[in-house]
């Protein structure tokens, strides 16, 4: 078992983020819950997405969880290309909300790079 920062194991929390999602076409909202980690966990992911045509995007965004206190998500750095582009929001205090700007058809990725729970 891997840990990260030497704080946490990561097998029970990072297939939250470690995925690889087709997308539909249809679909524009993507969420996941943040109720598995600790109170005070800091997630740093990168978040890419690549189209069969030419609409690609990346993101290095930043999480922190405060659980009855706060979310924040903190996109660090992106590179959009052919206008599509990813937002984040928090969904309460217990999720991530990505929407794509466009419902096309494509490969949604998000790996985890740091997690300090």
């Amino acid at each position: 078992m891997i840990g990260v920062s030497g704080i946490a194991p990561l097998a029970p929390t990072s297939s939250l983020f470690d995925q690889e999602i087709v997308t539909d076409g249809t679909t524009t909202l993507y969420s996941f819950p943040l109720t598995a980690f600790a109170d005070g966990a800091v997630i740093k992911l990168i978040v890419s997405f690549t189209s069969s045509g030419t609409q690609h995007c990346s993101y290095e965004v930043n999480i922190h969880k405060q659980n009855n206190i706060g979310l924040t998500i903190t996109p660090v750095s992106s590179r959009t290309y052919n206008s599509m582009a990813i937002t984040f929001a928090a969904s309460g205090f217990t999720g991530v909300d990505l929407t794509l700007s466009s419902a096309v058809v494509g490969v949604l990725k998000i790996s985890p790079i740091l997690m300090n729970l």
